[in-house]
């Protein structure tokens, strides 16, 4: 992310020639990571001014005191060379290496006093890493911090009342405590709307890496050589780690045609890749990955054998959706499995037709 957003080699202002310190990192680090533009209510419905105007949550200011911020770190050195990783750097950047984090280089690092969102007053003469402790910290406390990273879990479309629910574990745990993952996990998977969500706005469309690994943890496949794996994801329209804009593989101002609703994974999805995720389940279950993976699904062979389709459809329920496949589908899964000519075959029918169902593409 250093590289990406030009954090890495990022050195103070030059007031000699005017050269002010780059702005990218400190920019998406607000608008994209944290606070977003807008001021937020707890609801996260935008906060509007007398003329109905939304109201910016930063400003270019502040865009200029966190770059001075996020100043004077560069890649950590090579193993081989003569600076080990943990010592003082004197000066200069070092080439790219991504096998470990960046380090510093205090005399590249605007240590002048700061001014961050809160407010938060940033002393003078602090080091690099201090420096970033303090930005962090000033929107760990931004109001909109909560509303925001609530918003983007469970469903695409959470009600105004689910995501202030979900804030307030947010804001306190019971305890006192801000922040407790554990909480903040536990109010937006145990609420109700996630339990039961309204009709048509429940859960999300599976990325396509989860669909890649999903399916495959589900079966218990053991991989040998994994390449393949990010070559299926690839051709579903998701490259792992090279997504086409800092704003990852789809925009977060999406929104569904027609509809106006949230489905950002959505604009990935096409007839193309629809159908690559259906020839994936296909490929993984039939084992056309050769010997790059082992299957064992003794225990759904087992369960045809000693059960029936009938058991065998609920087996692959639970273990792939979590018993939540509808029961006009497991009526139909259950009838293509029965023409099958023996339980292997039958256990095989049983989890492609669910693996490659509407289904199994969203989390729930």
């Amino acid at each position: 992310m250093g590289e990406y957003l030009n954090m890495v080699n990022n050195n103070k202002a030059d007031i000699a020639s005017g050269r002010p310190a780059n702005e990218n990192d400190a920019r998406e680090f607000l608008q994209l990571f944290t606070v977003g533009l807008a001021a937020l209510n707890r609801d996260c419905t935008p906060q509007l001014d007398a003329a109905g105007n939304t109201i910016p949550a930063y400003i270019e200011e502040d865009v200029r005191h966190y770059a001075r911020i996020f100043t004077g770190w560069t890649s950590a050195p090579k193993p081989s060379a003569t600076v080990r990783h943990g010592a003082a750097v004197k000066s200069g950047h070092n080439a790219p290496y991504y096998k470990d984090v960046m380090t510093a280089v205090e005399s590249n690092h605007d240590q002048v006093a700061k001014t961050l969102l809160g407010p938060t007053e940033v002393p003078p003469g602090q080091s690099a890493f201090d420096d970033v402790e303090s930005a962090v910290a000033s929107v760990y406390w931004h109001p909109n911090i909560a509303p925001l990273l609530c918003r983007q879990l469970v469903t695409s479309n959470p009600s105004p009342q689910y995501v202030e629910r979900a804030v307030t574990a947010f804001e306190d745990n019971g305890e006192g405590v801000r922040g407790d993952m554990k909480a903040i996990l536990c109010a937006i998977l145990t609420d109700e709307e996630a339990k039961n969500p309204p009709a048509g706005s429940g859960g999300h469309l599976k990325e396509p890496v989860l669909v890649v690994s999903a399916l495959a943890c589900a079966i218990g496949a053991k991989i040998a050589d994994h390449p393949f794996l990010t070559d299926e994801s690839e051709s579903m329209g998701q490259k792992i780690f090279f997504p086409s804009s800092a704003f990852s593989y789809f925009s977060p101002s999406y929104r569904i045609p027609g509809l106006g609703l949230a489905g950002l994974e959505l604009q990935i999805l096409t007839s193309k890749t629809a159908l690559r995720r259906v020839n994936y389940a296909a490929r993984l279950i039939y084992g056309h990955f050769g010997g790059d993976v082992s299957l064992d699904l003794k225990r759904f062979v087992d369960q045809a054998a000693a059960g029936g389709t009938g058991a065998l459809v609920e087996l692959v329920n639970q273990e792939l959706l979590g018993g939540t496949v509808p029961a006009g589908m497991m009526t139909s899964i259950r009838r293509a499995v029965e023409l099958q000519s023996n339980p292997e075959a039958q256990a095989k029918a049983a989890l492609y037709l669910t693996a490659s169902s509407p289904s199994f593409q969203v989390i729930q």
